[in-house]
């Protein structure tokens, strides 16, 4: 697995993470207070262009 982007904007954690041959992964986490994460967006793509969409969709939600 590699990390290709990352942002964290306050609780809420963003990647995009190429997990194989021409797969791709966004995934979004909300982390609380306590320390604990819980994913609420974890998408897979074919392509990286894809990823790259979806991502900066939720970046700029």
């Amino acid at each position: 697995m590699m990390l290709l982007a990352e942002s964290y904007e306050g609780r809420i954690w963003t990647r995009i993470e190429q997990t194989g041959a021409s797969k791709y992964s966004v995934r979004v986490a909300t982390i609380y207070l306590d320390g604990t994460w819980r994913d609420t967006v974890n998408e897979q793509f074919s392509t990286y262009e894809q990823a790259a969409i979806r991502y900066s969709r939720l970046l700029a939600r």
